[in-house]
């Protein structure tokens, strides 16, 4: 059965009773309430389940056929009179939105309650078309609406994104505001204490540079000393030596003794004042290593300030970004927002334009019915006055031929008026799907994991 939609050749073209009827036994199977005779030779009592059966089909809902209790009491003493009456109201109401949708205006209750061969023949291809133009296109709508069911879910998630990431934001931009002060108290006390520890690391550079110049000078004065002091060891050696040797001069090794005497304390006060040197230089270099502790001790105190700072920098840093992350997403929602109505306009425009040029093919088909009916009238006229006797062969064979040419070109308009209907139902299955596959490039164009990862 499922055979029956798949073919769109037959769906474009003009039904016949057969594949109406081929068409019903597909969708009711054995409940299928009308039989080919049926079709060709319509009652009430047949057609009221087909349309019901149809209509509910169509607009996927359960008709009431016993209406409530409280309606039939306010009928009056005999409700059970209007049961049947309620019930093809509610049918032929349905029915006629269903016309409505097939471009088939002018059902009435008429058509339920005395139906005739044509009307019936006319109602029936309407709905059955439009039963097998759905059928063909159900996939490609549910899909459509799932992936919009899907867009909105995102859209949605996105939106809650959204609102905790102002409130992210919102929070961060208090505490900003409370630590401000702070931290423009703290900013004087920074710069002061950095210069206050530039020059101090200058002062204790050149205090180590002046320190080391004095250790090589007691050094090298140290080294004198020694010298100096193993020379008068070596002198007064040589003087007892001198003694025990030469007596005859002793006011001259006296003067040499006090010579070197002098010298030597020479050397002890240059060696006393170097000593002096050193020691107010340790007590200095002492005092730059205690300030240099103090420093070292308030120096956490110093890098939480700067962590604070730096912290605030890039806390500063975030939200601008997220400021900028929350201005793209804002122009591409909109950007997408504005695709889709676009879409949606051209989807309807395409809807439009194939209804008026369905309903003008309806027209052009109408009118070709009645061409034809009048060529047969006008052809079995003709040949009623050749049997009586009333035109001369010529001229009867002039209409004859005139009439089956205007017939074959009729028929011609009619197959061009019926491939132009086949080329319309092929545009809006190109145009639906030229429209799905624009919005989902669209939403793949918009990438919504970078939205919910902010």
């Amino acid at each position: 059965p499922s055979s029956v939609f798949s073919s769109s050749a037959k769906m474009t073209s003009i039904l016949k009773t057969k594949d109406m009827m081929d068409t019903l036994i597909a969708l009711f199977g054995e409940n299928c309430p009308v039989t080919e005779h049926d079709v060709k030779h319509p009652t009430a009592a047949k057609m009221l389940p087909l349309y019901s059966m149809l209509v509910e089909h169509i607009l996927r809902a359960r008709l009431v056929k016993q209406p409530s209790a409280n309606a039939l009491e306010e009928l009056g003493d005999h409700p059970e009179i209007y049961e049947e009456a309620l019930y093809r109201m509610n049918v032929c109401k349905c029915l006629q939105a269903v016309g409505e949708k097939c471009h088939v205006t002018d059902i009435n209750m008429g058509d339920i309650i005395f139906p005739k061969k044509k009307r019936t023949f006319c109602i029936l291809g309407a709905l059955v078309n439009f039963l097998r133009f759905t059928h063909q296109n159900d996939e490609t709508f549910y899909g459509a609406e799932n992936e919009l069911a899907n867009m909105r879910a995102d859209k949605a998630s996105i939106e809650e994104q959204h609102r905790h990431l102002q409130q992210k934001i919102e929070a961060m931009r208090l505490q900003r505001q409370s630590e401000e002060p702070r931290v423009q108290e703290l900013m004087p006390v920074i710069g002061t204490l950095n210069h206050q520890i530039n020059e101090l690391n200058t002062e204790q550079v050149h205090l180590r540079q002046h320190c080391l110049a004095l250790n090589e000078d007691v050094a090298d004065k140290q080294h004198k000393l020694a010298t100096k002091q193993a020379d008068i060891a070596h002198y007064r050696q040589c003087i007892l030596e001198q003694q025990e040797q030469i007596v005859e001069s002793p006011e001259r090794l006296q003067a040499i003794i006090a010579e070197l005497e002098h010298d030597v304390c020479d050397l002890q006060e240059e060696l006393a004042d170097a000593m002096e040197q050193r020691r107010s230089t340790t007590e200095r270099f002492n005092a730059l290593n205690r300030l240099e502790a103090e420093l070292e001790a308030r120096k956490p105190e110093v890098e939480k300030i700067q962590q604070k700072m730096r912290a605030t920098v890039a806390m500063k840093e975030e939200i601008e970004e997220i400021k900028r992350r929350k201005e793209d997403r804002r122009v591409c929602l909109k950007e997408v927002t504005y695709h889709g109505q676009n879409l949606k306009k051209e989807g309807d425009a395409e809807r439009e334009r194939f209804a008026r040029e369905l309903h003008q093919l309806r027209m052009q088909k109408e009118t070709l019915k009645h061409k034809f009916e009048e060529n047969d009238m006008e052809e079995e006229r003709l040949h009623e006055e050749v049997k009586a006797g009333q035109l001369q062969d010529e001229d009867v064979q002039a209409q004859i031929t005139s009439l089956q040419a205007e017939r074959s070109r009729a028929r011609q308009e009619h197959a061009g008026a019926m491939a132009k209907l086949q080329k319309g139902f092929q545009q809006l299955i190109d145009a639906l799907e030229d429209t799905y596959e624009k919005e989902k490039a669209a939403w793949e164009k918009l990438d919504v994991k970078p939205l919910l990862q902010c």
